[in-house]
């Protein structure tokens, strides 16, 4: 019997040759499909594998901003603007001269209490020579009431003895008169020596209180003086720190008055960060904690950072209105509460207002806490007695 013998298909068939190739396309396709999820499987573990011992404990959040001590200067004089040192966007330093105002009529005030001082002065000199005098009159009147005194004593003695006399004729009554008028004159000497002193003590009490008086404006005219130097000090403007000029009023030959701004010196240290974070997150916050920062400007960078301090109340409760929900309409809002967090590293790079992406660590706190979390208790105190 006859066979029909079928010959292989020829490699260089080309019917053959596309019946084969859909079965190895279906298996590459299979192959990537099953690697494509593998990756996606592969990162989504990993992606909730940090989550889950990392991203779970950190607190993000993007309401931050760089903050600094900007120092605003003032004109504690007024006057021209004579010279000005600086201009915007300078870097200064502490004690840099900024601006001068003009001094000249202030030198005027100063000659004027110099001269004050120096006729107050001299009248007090004066009155102090006068004050001497009239104590030497004091010192001289005391003795001059001794004397009264003595001649009184003796004019008394005199008076007994006449009239003891003149009552057993041994003396004339002429002489008894003569002694009855010399003790009437030497208690008028008295008299008039004690009234003297009186005078003179008075006298001195008065020249004490115009001294006192004239040292108060002596004083007056010092205070005055010292005021107006003190004024010359305040036309000479400093920088207190080092910073850069920003937002600068001043302008040479315009006129400032007492208070008006002059110029902001903005710091290049001395930076921080204020994140306001919601209420719900601040339960595992707290100060020393780790912080990264994402600032706006610097893409691709991370600042280290740590909490500082946590506010004592929410912004709102700082605002110039706070909400008031006792009116009978309420709509809750979740609050943010500022963080204070310092700028470990680079802060030079930084402006205060840039606007950043804070994420505080709580890894440490939230794990301790729940270690030192108790069971709950299975039945209820008491029940069983």
């Amino acid at each position: 019997m006859n066979q029909v013998v079928t010959p292989p298909p020829s490699a260089t068939d080309p019917v053959a040759g596309n019946l084969t190739t859909p079965v190895r396309k279906n298996g590459r396709k299979r192959v990537m499909v099953l690697a494509l999820a593998a990756g996606i499987v592969a990162t989504a573990g990993y992606a909730g594998q940090h989550w889950w011992q990392v991203g779970r404990f950190v607190e993000t959040t993007d309401d931050a901003y760089v903050g600094g001590e900007n120092v605003v200067l003032a004109s504690r004089v007024a006057g021209f603007i004579s010279a000005l040192e600086v201009t915007d966007n300078q870097h200064v330093q502490a004690g840099q001269v900024l601006l001068r105002i003009d001094d000249r009529p202030l030198r005027i005030s100063l000659e004027g209490a110099e001269a004050d001082i120096a006729k107050e002065e001299a009248a007090l000199l004066q009155l102090q020579a006068e004050q001497a005098r009239q104590q030497a009159e004091v010192d001289a009147a005391a003795p001059r009431i001794d004397a009264a005194r003595a001649r009184l004593l003796l004019a008394g003695q005199d008076n007994k003895r006449y009239r003891a006399l003149a009552s057993s004729s041994a003396a004339s009554v002429q002489d008894a008169q003569r002694a009855v008028a010399s003790l009437a004159t030497a208690k008028a000497e008295q008299e008039q020596a004690e009234a003297a002193l009186m005078a003179a003590r008075r006298q001195l009490d008065v020249l004490s209180a115009q001294r006192r008086q004239l040292q108060a404006a002596r004083d007056a005219a010092v205070a005055e003086r010292d005021k107006i130097q003190l004024d010359l000090s305040y036309t000479l403007i400093r920088a207190p720190i080092d910073g850069v000029v920003g937002n600068r009023a001043a302008r040479l030959g315009g006129y400032t008055t007492v208070g008006s701004r002059l110029l902001t010196i903005v710091p290049r240290t001395r930076l921080w960060v204020d994140a306001n974070y919601k209420e719900d997150q601040l339960h595992a916050m707290q100060a020393g904690q780790a912080v990264s920062l994402t600032v706006d400007a610097l893409p691709g960078h991370t600042l280290r950072g740590h909490i500082l301090s946590i506010a004592p109340a929410t912004g709102s409760q700082f605002s110039l209105l706070p909400a008031e929900n006792a009116t009978g309409n309420f709509t809750k809002i979740v609050q943010r509460v500022p963080v204070r967090i310092s700028i470990d590293e680079h802060a030079e790079l930084l402006r205060p207002g840039m606007s950043v992406t804070a994420a505080v660590d709580t890894r440490e706190l939230q794990v301790e806490t729940l270690a030192q979390l108790s069971p709950l208790p299975t039945t209820v105190p008491g029940a069983g007695q």
